[in-house]
């Protein structure tokens, strides 16, 4: 009786072990994902034209088809930023401080991506103002103003909307019984009282 009361035990704690020892997971959410990447490319690049906004390059096109070229062009680098900031803080909680940590950390990256970004937009449209400033202040305002406008797109986005992940979920290895450990305890005990009732009647 004992025994099989302890390996009853022994299963219940095994399967509750079960359990609890996988951790919460996040799955990326990859449609917000890419919304994300496209408004924060909009966003930090219409902000970046603005402060460029007498530079000349080989080819001019209309303001707006220029912003929509540039911005196109940096997408990659905002998502891999997103991405990036939403795996480090895979197990961050759904609070404001975790939130505005996640939106430093992608604008942060994606400031830094911005630099060799705009090495490539010189190279392929040229641009006067890189010539006249130099080299390290063009880049101080290139990367500057996109940090800029990373951090004013994604702060809201952030408190607002939420880090581009799924909601948490457990993935048990095996299903936990969902009869509580005193009702699979009763067919050894109830299995112990005849005998018990036996060993207690008299000779004759």
């Amino acid at each position: 009786m004992t025994d099989e009361v302890i390996s009853t035990d022994r299963l219940t704690m095994q399967r509750g072990r079960d359990v609890t020892n996988h951790p919460e997971t996040h799955a990326f959410a990859w449609g917000r994902i890419i919304a994300y990447s496209w408004l924060l490319a909009l966003a930090a690049i219409g902000l970046s034209q603005l402060v460029h906004l007498g530079a000349h390059e080989h080819l001019e096109l209309p303001l707006p088809l220029h912003w929509l070229r540039d911005a196109s062009l940096a997408v990659p680098a905002a998502a891999i930023a997103i991405v990036g900031a939403t795996w480090l803080l895979h197990a961050a909680r759904p609070v404001a401080r975790d939130r505005l940590r996640w939106a430093v950390i992608a604008s942060i990256a994606f400031a830094l991506l911005s630099i060799p970004g705009a090495e490539l937009h010189a190279l392929l449209f040229g641009a006067e103002e890189a010539e006249e400033h130099g080299w390290l202040l063009h880049t101080a305002l290139d990367s500057g103003s996109v940090l800029a406008g990373s951090v004013a797109f994604l702060i809201p986005v952030a408190l607002l909307v939420g880090i581009p992940r799924t909601e948490p979920s457990t993935r048990p290895s095996a299903p936990a019984s969902a009869v509580p450990p005193s009702t699979l305890r009763r067919p050894a005990l109830a299995g112990a009282v005849p005998s018990v009732t036996h060993r207690a009647e008299p000779k004759p």
